[in-house]
C-alpha cells in the first residue's frame, strides 16, 4: 500500500484494483494476523478485501472485508449484507487510517523483505542438507552403506540355505525298486 501511494514502482501502471489469490490457510493467517480469526477453518470461496481509500486531503484508510460462507444462507449477490463482514482490525474501527494499521500490523508484517528472503529462501537454495542437516552427498553414502549391508545378509542367507540343503540330500539313502 505504501508503494502505491509513493509511487516508488508502479505494480500495474494504471491500476485500479490488484487481485491476488490465496488458500483458506491464507485467509485464517491473516484473520488471526489482525486478531479477526474465529477458529473456523474459511469455508471454499472464501475471501478477503483489503481496500485502500484516499479523502480530498490525500489522508489514506483502509477497510477490510471478509466474504465468509459461513453466515450465508446460499449465495445471494443481491443481498451484499449478509456476504460481507466488516473487520476491524486489532484496535483500529473499520475505517483504519493507513498509519494505524501498519502500525497495527507491523508485528506481523516483515519490515525488511531481503531479509526474509534471505532467511526463507536463500539458504535452502544454498545448502544441500536437509531439515536433519544431512548434506546430499551423506543420504547417498548412508543409502550405499545400508545397500550394501543388505546384499550382504542376503547372500549370507542363501548360502546358509544351500548349504543345509546339500547336507540334508547327502544324508539321503537310494531307494532300491523292487519289481
Amino acid at each position: 500500500m505504501q508503494t502505491k501511494i509513493t509511487n516508488e514502482t508502479n505494480l500495474i501502471p494504471g491500476s485500479q484494483v490488484v487481485f491476488y489469490s490465496a488458500h483458506d490457510v491464507d485467509i485464517a493467517a491473516f484473520l488471526s494476523a489482525v486478531q479477526a480469526f474465529d477458529d473456523i477453518q474459511p469455508p471454499y470461496a472464501s475471501a478477503l478485501f483489503v481496500e485502500l481509500y484516499a479523502d480530498v486531503n490525500k489522508d489514506y484508510f483502509v477497510k477490510v472485508w471478509y466474504l465468509d460462507q459461513h453466515t450465508t444462507e446460499g449465495f445471494d449477490l443481491t443481498n451484499t449484507t449478509k456476504l460481507f463482514i466488516p473487520i476491524t482490525v486489532n484496535n483500529c474501527s473499520f475505517v483504519c487510517p493507513l498509519d494505524e494499521f501498519i502500525s497495527q500490523t507491523a508485528e506481523v508484517v516483515p519490515d525488511n523483505w531481503e531479509v526474509w528472503k534471505e532467511e526463507c529462501e536463500g539458504n535452502l537454495e544454498e545448502s544441500n542438507s536437509d531439515a536433519n542437516g544431512l548434506e546430499k552427498k551423506d543420504k547417498i553414502f548412508i543409502a550405499a552403506v545400508t545397500g550394501g549391508a543388505v546384499a550382504v545378509v542376503v547372500i549370507v542367507i542363501m548360502i546358509t540355505f544351500f548349504i543345509f540343503s546339500y547336507r540334508k540330500r547327502s544324508q539321503y539313502q537310494s531307494l532300491k525298486v523292487i519289481d
